[in-house]
């Protein structure tokens, strides 16, 4: 709306995601159900490009969270120098003290995920970054190196 968009329009890059009909781009993703119900489903900075293929994060947090050892999980892209970039498995375990063996989380997205989705790598970690509201904050989960 024009009450959105007072004061952002001076702002270059701001000015360079409005449409020539006049809507912003946001970067979401969205998809339209039967009914006509609009549903953010992501967001295209979250998108991983693994050789031109695309692996949204929600789709593999989805099957890791249906592995009885994950109680939570977070997706992101991670630069690699021959697909450009590949997704890493952030997961926290139900129970720290016999986490799930990274190859059986692989083996547990291979039967569920297109190979291309699977994760090229698995970290466990204690806790995954949220915002207030609960978001996950993917950019903060890292490079698995710490």
């Amino acid at each position: 709306s024009p009450f959105a968009m007072a004061g952002h329009l001076d702002d270059g890059a701001t000015a360079a995601r409005v449409t020539a009909d006049g809507y912003l781009r946001t970067g979401d993703l969205a998809e339209i159900d039967a009914d006509g119900f609009v549903w953010i489903v992501g967001r295209r900075s979250d998108v991983v490009n693994r050789s031109g293929l695309k692996v949204h994060p929600d789709e593999v947090e989805a099957v890791l969270l249906d592995h009885p050892g994950v109680r939570d999980a977070g997706v992101r892209g991670v630069p690699d120098a021959r697909v450009g970039e590949v997704p890493w498995a952030f997961v926290v375990a139900v129970d720290p003290g016999s986490a799930p063996d990274p190859a059986d989380l692989e083996a547990h997205c291979r039967e569920r995920l297109a190979a291309y989705k699977v994760p090229a790598r698995f970290v466990l970690v204690d806790t995954l970054p949220r915002n207030d509201a609960g978001k996950l904050l993917r950019r903060e989960l890292g490079d698995g190196s710490s």
